[in-house]
């Protein structure tokens, strides 16, 4: 993305102001003013250039490329498309203009705190890190990086509006603040926001797949009735395809199993690098968080320290496609999820192994992964109002018959998958796998099974043999080294 002018010097009758316009490949021509501009033009900002939205998954599908600047610009353009047309249509809510900027510059800053590979950091990263029983989040990085960033360049915000954008970002409303502005940037209550109307527009349109629904049909119907944003009963079923849509990502891109086994390796090659990098301890520290990026794939690979080499045998054997291989997979009942999770150990797959076996815990992966419509097994629907074009300042609850006799019975699902680390053992691990998982299943009632479909053929290949190195090698070594500490 690229800005096509900038004007700010331009004193005439037919500028008289500062204008500069974005390009965007989903939204066209975005027009943001002065202050958003100062934002984005600080380091703060500039470093979601260095961060892809769809974090591995670019490593699968090569149109995945865009990154947070651009999805950021983006939401900040349709919070205030959203704000601006309740503003216009409904004047009688008087709405504020410090209001109006506060929604429309936490879309733009509501990504501030994402990590390396975004969720993978989130949810892979450091709960295998950090204490028991922490909580981190990236919204409160994000809440920090933004407070950094209106501090060190000098951006002309209040202390107060600074808290207000910050609880936007959050999702949690201030004391005495109208709710239904914290319905528009982050969505708590029902998941219907901007930010999901961006990532599912720019994400399906980069990696080439179609959908129906259509976001501005809800931004221009919205209305805010008893302090809450509805919308018109006749965008019931556009707020159904909006929630397929997100399903669908999941299903078909987000927990591909390939990006999947690729998550594994980026999380078990930053795990084993933060005794050396020490970059747990730049989550609480601006200063050092904004030059944590996707970046730190390549510092572990340009470092010849010793302490690094398992952490840059994994990056290298994912330059060179050996990834850890999918085995299996279970699509089970979310009830039985922490069951399942809690029992099902790398370390009681191996225990039954047999024979010529001779599995190691190491050897084996296990992942779980839930989709769903965006509030777990609920329909989300169920938390929207609605309002018909004969009493639009009633709300009204929309029943799932009145949009379809189509609408699914079950809004959740869980996915069961085991991989291992050397692909030459995949029999081996699908054949201990099952031996484990399947009493298991049946202690805790559920009804799932493993699939016939993924059983592994005799003949399937062996590993790739190992890189040797050479000229690659030879590179590494004239390169500085990564110092402890980041």
């Amino acid at each position: 993305m690229d800005t096509d002018m900038d004007v700010g010097n331009q004193q005439t009758a037919a500028w008289p102001f500062n204008q500069r316009f974005v390009h965007d490949p989903v939204h066209n021509s975005i027009e943001l003013d002065q202050l958003s501009w100062d934002i984005i033009d600080t380091p703060q900002f500039q470093r979601l250039r260095e961060l892809k939205q769809l974090g591995t998954a670019y490593f699968v599908f090569p149109g995945a490329s865009h990154n947070r600047f651009e999805h950021s610009i983006g939401v900040a353009h349709l919070a205030g498309k959203m704000i601006g047309e309740i503003a216009q249509r409904q004047p009688e809510l008087e709405l504020r203009a410090d209001e109006i900027e506060a929604v429309r510059l936490a879309g733009l800053c509501h990504d501030l705190g994402h990590g390396p590979f975004s969720h993978v950091f989130d949810n892979s990263v450091l709960p295998r890190l950090l204490p028991a029983g922490s909580n981190w989040h990236h919204e409160q990085a994000s809440e920090m990086m933004f407070s950094a960033l209106v501090d060190e360049n000098a951006i002309s915000l209040s202390t107060d509006q600074v808290r207000l954008i910050n609880s936007l970002i959050d999702g949690t409303p201030l004391p005495g603040k109208r709710r239904f502005l914290y319905e528009i940037v982050a969505n708590k209550k029902n998941s219907v926001d901007v930010d999901k109307f961006d990532y599912l527009l720019r994400d399906t349109k980069s990696v080439g797949l179609l959908s129906s629904y259509d976001p501005h049909r809800l931004i221009k119907t919205c209305r805010v009735i008893d302090d809450e944003i509805c919308y018109a009963t006749k965008e019931g079923f556009n707020v159904y395809e909006l929630f397929h849509t997100r399903y669908s990502l999941f299903k078909r891109i987000y927990t591909h199993k390939t990006c999947n086994a690729i998550e594994l390796m980026v999380a078990d090659a930053l795990v084993h690098a933060n005794p050396v990098l020490h970059f747990t301890d730049a989550i609480g520290d601006p200063d050092r968080y904004v030059y944590l990026t996707d970046g730190i794939l390549r510092d572990i690979e340009t470092s010849v320290d010793p302490a690094l080499s398992y952490s840059r045998n994994l990056i290298r054997r994912l330059r060179t496609r050996d990834t850890y291989k999918f085995v299996d997979e279970v699509i089970i009942e979310p009830k039985v999820r922490k069951f399942i999770k809690e029992r099902l150990t790398p370390e009681e797959v191996a225990g039954y192994s047999v024979g010529n076996d001779n599995l190691r815990p190491d050897d084996i992966r296990i992942d779980c992964s839930t989709i769903h419509y965006g509030m777990g097994e609920q329909n989300p629907v169920d938390n929207i109002m609605f309002y018909n074009k004969f009493d639009i300042n009633s709300k009204v609850h929309l029943k799932d018959t009145e949009a379809s006799h189509l609408i699914p019975r079950s809004y959740c699902e869980s996915v069961l998958r085991v991989y291992t680390t050397d692909p030459a053992k995949s029999q081996a691990v699908q054949r201990a796998f099952r031996r484990a998982v399947n009493p298991l299943l049946a202690e805790c009632g559920s009804d799932a099974s493993p699939s016939r479909l993924h059983i592994i053929p005799s003949n399937l290949g062996t590993a790739k043999p190992a890189p040797s190195g050479g000229r690659l090698m030879s590179v590494r070594a004239n390169l500085p080294s990564v110092q402890a500490g980041g």
